[in-house]
């Protein structure tokens, strides 16, 4: 039986602390069970168009400090738990307005029998959209700063009924509120199901179901509309025919039903059918690794809540150099296209990373990355940017 990734942990786990992936030992250890570490990040960051404009393009450095700690409990046993938070300092040298000070909390546990496993997650997550690299939020909407809270709960358990069949369910609760009022907000609950079926020792076929309910959500919390989605999906997880493949494969169907009415597009299509499908691939190389990512959903706009498809494809790259020198590199494309609407966008992105750790405790990063954006339509984005940081970052 293998194990999915848990891509959310993995998600927030990246956007917390950049130290994350750093071994070192804890700076104090809290019985034979607990660990704590102080963790940090430092860094400065050119844009050379902040507000992500087609015309009127404004440039500016910005400073970033992340202090932070993370508590470990029962690393050595079958449960286990960990708790990150930090704060986020963010200057801007002449853009003042953006100067933002943010707060990331997250909680993991788990529990790792032979039979069933367990896993919880909260989290809250403070962000400023237009210091980050690339977020989708951009690309929906540019010409503004977008300040955001996302705050996530979920609950997974996985039982094994025999050595070749197990199942999975989970509850998991999303919401994401927007400083700006003239933005729309979401609230989301979803019970995902799935059943596998051990298809050899390290690959299994999955057969999954997940329903979700969605209400958008505008200005003083007020009610804008809501979908109802029944999303049915089959795929394979774990290697691919030889141990230096792994993959995480999935197709299916939605089906989403809308709930009330929508004030900024009353002629949205009230029902909406689809083929999604998310598969990664990777090639594991003696120093070097690959993946690849193919991708579509439907997503909501924060302008009014309007539905939209995304169709992304992906490559990743991740190096080992020589000895305390790596590198990454990442190349990608998505089409977006806005249902009852003439909007559509491209969005062309790459990133190029090289780091540099000398020791378990400290990571010295230089990224730059660049996004190209071509859009057509009402509210439609249309800009090029690019981005230049140098960060270090500690785990102590």
């Amino acid at each position: 039986m293998t194990t999915r990734p848990n891509k959310t942990v993995f998600a927030l786990l990246a956007a917390f602390s950049s130290s994350i992936g750093l071994s070192a030992a804890p700076m104090v250890a809290i019985g034979d069970n607990a660990a704590l570490f102080v963790t940090g990040v430092a860094g400065i960051t050119y844009q050379d168009n902040v507000f992500r404009t087609q015309t009127n393009r404004t440039d500016d450095f910005f400073f970033r400090l992340q202090p932070g700690v993370e508590l470990q409990f029962g690393s050595q046993g079958a449960a286990s738990a960990a708790l990150f938070a930090s704060g986020e300092i963010l200057r801007y040298a002449d853009q003042s307005g953006l100067n933002n000070e943010l707060l990331h909390l997250l909680l993991t546990a788990s529990l790792d029998e032979q039979v069933y496993q367990i896993s919880f997650l909260a989290s809250y997550d403070e962000r400023s959209i237009n210091s980050l690299d690339r977020a989708s939020e951009i690309t929906d909407a540019s010409g503004i700063a977008r300040d955001l809270n996302d705050t996530a709960v979920q609950i997974n358990g996985r039982y094994a009924f025999s050595n070749l069949t197990s199942v999975s369910a989970g509850l998991v609760f999303n919401r994401r509120d927007y400083n700006d009022q003239g933005l729309a907000g979401s609230e989301s609950f979803s019970v995902p199901v799935s059943l596998f079926y051990e298809v050899s020792p390290v690959l299994d076929a999955r057969l999954g179901y997940q329903w979700r309910k969605v209400d958008i959500i505008g200005s003083n919390d007020t009610f804008v509309d809501s979908y109802r989605d029944n999303h049915f999906t089959i795929g394979l997880v774990g290697e691919l025919g030889s141990p230096v493949f792994t993959g995480d494969l999935s197709v299916g169907w939605m089906e989403r039903k809308f709930r009330g009415d929508i004030a900024m597009f009353p002629f949205a299509n009230r029902k909406i059918n689809s083929i999604t499908y998310d598969v990664g691939v990777t090639y594991n190389a003696t120093n070097s690794s690959y993946t690849l990512r193919l991708e579509r959903d439907y997503m909501t706009s924060i302008f009014g809540g309007q539905n939209f498809s995304r169709s992304q494809v992906s490559v990743l790259g991740r190096f080992s150099l020589v000895p305390m020198w790596s590198a990454t590199a990442m190349l990608g494309y998505s089409f977006s296209d806005y249902s009852n609407s003439d909007r559509e966008q491209d969005d062309y992105f790459g990133r190029v990373g090289v780091h540099y750790t000398p020791n378990e405790y400290v990571r010295v990063s230089a990224t730059i990355s660049h996004n190209r954006v071509d859009g057509t339509g009402l509210q439609a984005s249309d800009y090029r940017a690019n981005t230049f940081s140098v960060s270090a970052s500690l785990r102590y």
